[in-house]
Parts: C-alpha cells; sequence; structure tokens
C-alpha cells in the first residue's frame, strides 16, 4: 500500500470498480479466494472492516464470500461470519446489513444455504452446481427457491463449456445453455455464465488448463455466451416480477432427469422449456384468461415464430420444432389475449373493454413468506382462474385481518388490484410487535365471498420501522423500531416520477443519496405544460411534466387526458412503488404527494367525491 492515489493494488481495484460502474456493471467482489481464508474471526473482521470501508462509498458491488470453498466446520463458518461483519461495519459504520449486498461461493456441487442460510448477512442463496454434461442444477435451485426463511438464489457456476469434474464428461455450448434456462425456469433471480476460456484467461505463451484451446478473447463471442442475452431478453419481456415456477402447468409425466421439462407463470403469460425438444402437455386450465397465442421461442437464435391461439381449457399436446434430442431445446411462449386496456370510449367513464366474464370459481393464494422481520411486509397474492365480471378496481373488494395468535386484536387491512384485468389482487401488513400471527383475507365480488386463512411468524430485527414523534422529547422524531433520531433534511423532486426510466430514477435518488438527504417529495398526480413556474423544463421521450395514474383515453394531452377515475394504470403505480422501494433501501422518507395546485389540471376529482375517495384509498 503506498500513498496517493492510483498508487497501489487497492487503487486498481477501485479504478476496476468505477470503470464497470460507468458501463453500468455490478461487481461481484470476492474479499479473498476460499483457501486462503484463516481461521481467526479476529484478522477475518478487521480485513472485512478495511476493504468494506475502502469501497463504501461504490454503489455497483455484491460482496461475494466463500472463494470457491465449503465451510463444513463451525471455525470456518465462524470466519466468514466474522469477515461479513466487518463489511458491514465498514460500510455502514455499523453492524447493518442492509447497506451492503452479500452471497457465499461455495465448492460444487453445493450451496450456501448449507451453511449460512439464517445468516442476517446472506442476503441470496449462490449454489454452483459444478461442471461437466450431465448437471441438474435445477434440483438445486428448486431446493433452495422452496426453503424458508425466502431468499433468493442463483448458480453462481455452472457448465463451463469445455470443462467437466467429478467423473464427468465436459459440458458445451448447448448443456451451457440448457443449465442457464433450468436455472431460470425453477425460479432462479438470473444466472451467471462461464466459460473456460475466460474464466482463465487463457492467451498465448500463457498456462492452460482443463484442456483449453480457444484463446479468452475468442471465447467472448462463443455461441452460448452470445445466447445468454436472449434469454435475458426472453425474460425481461414480460413482466417477470410477477413470474413463479409452476410444475402444475404440465400435464406430461416426468421423465429422465435430463429430460425436466420447466415452466414458469406470470402476470397473463406462462413459460414453458424443453430441453431436448420432445413433446410435451400443458393444462391450459391454470392460466387465466380466455384464450392464449402461443409462440415457439428459439433459445439458439432469439427468434420465435408462431404456434397458434388457444382456449385455456383443459389440456393440450405441443409439439416442439425439429428431432428431439440434446440442443433442441425450445421455451413454448404462451400469452393471454387481452382486451386493449387502455383504449377508452367519448364518455372517460366507461371504456370499451368486455369485462363480463364468469365472476371467480376459485382462487390462488401465494403467501411469500412464512417468516417475516418485524416492520417488514407479509404480502398474500390472490388470484381468481377468470376474469372478474365489471371492474376489479370497483367491483371486488380484497380485505383482511390480521392478528397475534395468543391476545391479538384484529386489524383490518384493505387489499387492491396489481393487474388491469383483474387476475391479480393484493393485500399486505406490516407487524409491529414479534410473535405468531394468523390472518384471514377475503375477496367479494357479485355477492360471493371466497377466503383463505394463513399463518406467519414476525422476528424481531434491527428494522428502523416507522417514523414516529420521540414521547420523550416531542420535538424530535424518532424510528419506532429503533430508537434513533430522525433529523430530518428534505428537499422537493415534484416530477420524479416524471423520468420514463427507472434507472434515471434510481440515479438521482443516489445522487441526493449522496448529498446526505433523507427524504423527498414526490408528486404521486402533476400536469403541467412547459416551462412550468418560468423553468427552463420541458416534456421530451425521456422526462415528462404529466404523470398518469389513471388510464387515459389520451395519455400525451396535458389539458384534456380523458381520465378513467375508476381504473388505475397499474404500471405507473408499479413503478412508484418501485421508486419507494428504492428510496428505502437508500434511507430515505418519501413524502407522497397525491395532489398540488398550479397545474394546468390540478384535481380531475371533485372534493369529496367518489372517484376522490377511491383514489385515497
Amino acid at each position: 500500500m503506498k500513498e496517493g492515489p492510483d498508487d497501489d493494488y487497492w487503487d486498481d481495484i477501485e479504478w476496476t470498480i468505477r470503470v464497470a460502474e460507468q458501463k453500468g456493471l455490478y461487481v461481484g467482489l470476492l474479499p479473498m479466494w476460499g483457501k486462503y481464508c484463516p481461521a481467526d474471526t479476529g484478522n477475518c473482521e478487521r480485513y472485512g472492516r478495511f476493504i468494506g470501508e475502502r469501497y463504501k462509498d461504490h454503489t455497483n458491488l455484491i460482496w461475494i464470500l466463500g472463494g470457491d470453498r465449503p465451510a463444513p466446520t463451525k471455525p470456518e463458518q465462524d470466519a466468514w461470519r466474522a469477515m461479513a461483519k466487518g463489511i458491514a461495519i465498514g460500510v455502514s459504520g455499523r453492524e447493518d446489513y442492509d447497506r451492503v449486498l452479500m452471497t457465499y461461493h461455495t465448492f460444487g456441487p453445493d450451496a450456501s444455504s448449507s451453511y449460512f442460510h439464517e445468516d442476517a448477512w446472506l442476503d441470496f442463496n449462490g449454489i454452483q452446481s459444478s461442471h461437466g454434461n450431465a448437471i441438474l442444477n435445477w434440483k438445486m435451485i428448486e431446493r433452495d427457491y422452496q426453503r424458508q426463511p425466502t431468499k433468493p438464489v442463483i448458480d453462481l457456476e455452472t457448465s463451463y463449456p469445455g470443462i467437466g469434474l467429478n467423473n464427468m464428461p465436459p459440458g458445451n455450448e448447448d448443456h451451457a445453455r440448457r443449465s442457464a434456462y433450468w436455472a431460470v425456469f425453477s425460479g432462479a433471480f438470473g444466472h451467471t455464465y462461464g466459460n473456460n476460456s475466460i474464466w482463465q484467461m487463457y492467451a498465448p505463451n500463457r498456462m492452460s488448463t482443463f484442456g483449453v484451446k480457444t484463446f479468452w478473447q475468442d471465447a467472448l463471442d462463443a455461441p452460448s455466451a452470445v445466447q445468454m442475452g436472449y434469454l435475458r431478453r426472453l425474460i425481461e419481456s414480460r413482466q417477470f416480477l410477477t413470474q413463479v415456477p409452476d410444475p402444475s402447468l404440465l400435464a406430461s409425466s416426468e421423465g429422465d432427469d435430463l429430460e425436466h421439462v420447466a415452466a414458469l407463470r406470470g402476470d397473463g403469460y406462462a413459460l414453458i422449456y424443453t430441453p431436448t425438444g420432445k413433446p410435451f402437455r400443458v393444462r391450459l386450465e391454470r392460466i387465466s384468461g380466455r384464450q392464449v397465442t402461443a409462440r415457439w421461442f428459439d433459445p439458439r437464435t432469439g427468434k420465435s415464430s408462431d404456434a397458434g391461439q388457444f382456449a385455456t381449457e383443459g389440456e393440450r399436446g405441443f409439439t416442439p420444432p425439429g428431432i428431439p434430442g440434446v440442443g433442441n431445446d425450445w421455451v413454448l411462449a404462451l400469452d393471454v389475449v387481452r382486451p386493449p386496456a387502455g383504449i377508452m370510449s367519448d364518455n372517460p367513464k366507461r371504456t370499451t373493454i368486455d369485462l363480463a366474464a364468469k365472476a371467480a370459481t376459485k382462487l390462488g393464494f401465494l403467501q411469500q413468506t412464512t417468516i417475516i422481520d418485524v416492520y417488514d411486509f407479509l404480502e398474500v397474492t390472490v388470484r381468481p382462474d377468470r376474469l372478474a365480471g365489471g371492474n376489479p378496481f370497483t367491483d371486488v373488494v380484497v380485505e383482511g385481518d390480521f392478528s397475534l395468535l395468543k391476545g391479538g386484536t384484529p386489524l383490518k387491512v384493505d387489499g387492491f388490484c396489481d393487474s388491469p384485468d383483474g387476475d391479480i389482487y393484493k393485500i399486505r401488513f406490516m407487524p409491529a410487535q414479534p410473535g405468531d400471527y394468523r390472518y384471514t383475507v377475503t375477496l367479494r365480488h357479485s355477492g360471493q365471498a371466497m377466503t383463505h386463512n394463513g399463518t406467519f411468524t414476525a422476528r424481531r430485527a434491527n428494522r428502523l420501522g416507522l417514523l414516529r414523534v420521540d414521547p420523550k422529547h416531542p420535538f424530535h422524531l424518532i424510528w419506532e423500531g429503533t430508537a434513533e433520531h430522525y433529523f430530518w433534511n428534505g428537499t422537493t423532486t415534484y416530477y420524479l416520477m416524471g423520468w420514463q426510466s427507472d434507472e434515471e430514477v434510481r440515479k438521482i435518488i443516489d445522487r441526493l443519496s449522496d448529498k446526505k438527504i433523507n427524504r423527498l417529495r414526490v408528486l404521486l398526480y402533476g400536469r403541467n405544460e412547459d416551462r412550468p413556474w418560468g423553468q427552463p423544463v420541458r416534456s421530451t421521450d425521456q422526462f415528462r411534466l404529466y404523470l398518469n395514474p389513471w388510464v387515459a383515453q389520451r395519455p400525451d394531452n396535458v389539458k384534456d387526458p380523458g381520465f378513467d377515475l375508476h381504473r388505475f394504470d397499474v404500471a405507473y403505480w408499479q413503478r412508484y412503488e418501485r421508486m419507494l422501494a428504492y428510496a428505502q433501501k437508500k434511507g430515505m422518507v418519501v413524502s407522497v404527494i397525491p395532489f398540488i395546485g398550479a397545474q394546468v389540471l390540478p384535481t380531475p376529482c371533485a372534493a369529496y367525491s367518489e372517484e376522490e375517495q377511491l383514489y385515497y384509498r
């Protein structure tokens, strides 16, 4: 280590992190390779503090402990725990794991959940499914996806083309691609691709291992490397945050493990992956909506071809193109045929959409987890099997009663519609006390009432909780969960949601956070023409001075958008919620401004009207 900028090893690492950030890349930073980790908790914590403090200002870091090593003994586990603690203290000044993103990279086949699943510092599980032509990573992903408490999972190392371990023949491009699809379609939140040439940076006159022949620069364009982009585009082409693995979509009997067919279901779609292209059968009745459009997506080329349109009734067989075998993998994409949700009639209170389908006859309930932290949210998703008749925002009611199992007074909570056509409703509850809870969620529609009962446990954790007036010092605010005082350092960002890119919104929040701003004012609704209040601001493709929380006939018309005040633009509300979540992650309080004066159309709702009350609810 030397004095001065850009003068030593640690400066070189920082330069790399900075360049990656400029390119929009996150860096998975390994504090040390596993075999060098001392079984000395004091040294590990001191080292963690040093590197945490050294790189605390970078927001594009994912801390990956382990370094290709298992941790079967308690001394080994304690050493890594000490390092994680040190990093957190170095970054935030205290043992605050909410300020860092951490996982663990073990040897394969193995998973971080074998050692650290319930540790607070482990944000998501990492598996290494190992290398070869018969890697069954879908089994490992499935197992961790089902673990409690719920944590995301990803395969950090699998099936590099050209490598075989544990007496298994080497994998190839097809096996690398198969592992990626299996992982994501089994519940992984993404995937890590690797290549035998790239991991060792093989180049002329450089020592090689595992029989590598291709130089790393050439391997950057390997077929399977390019094909990873096709997978990402496929997943991001739909509302992927709603997707869950759903084996019940498949009516075919399960064959050989190497022919495993994996299925995902999301809001208005299903995706089914076959690694061999053998025929399979699908329970279309499991998909909401009346009809689906089917397409065959080719993982090798990223191109799609039509496969017909079908009613969502019973079962149906599908035969992929090509000759069945390894490498003839396909994705069947089934997309619900929806009415054009944004098209309005001349009467802004009545849409041209016919939602008079059958009333829901059965419901699907999904509880996100069974264990949560105090001051975190339990979310229950309600999915009617058919579109409910009428307006899903006004004609359907979702409500819940939540209480402690012992001595608790039930609290009533309202749910909300989270899809344009009413096939997803959600209800959320934030416990303020630890303990075992029970709840009842009821959906009411057309005189019917369908109920679901559930339980969960809230555990005490170091969450800030709600912002309250300090009862001992009533001129100050305090976080209810930690009793820490809150010094209000706020600013106004009225039209933050005018930016059409989530990335741009996050960048603005990051900049304000760097300035120690901890409170924002953000409009939920507002409409202004260019140069409001004499300011040199105008609407563009990237930024708009008008916000559309309701479905609109003319969304880009500032003065006359033609709002349907009984229907909400769900995509906008979801985007606003993502902003709130990111601001919370950065330690910011957001004041939500429902209306503001001095606008072109200040309040489209009449005061105290039914429409205004619906908006506030």
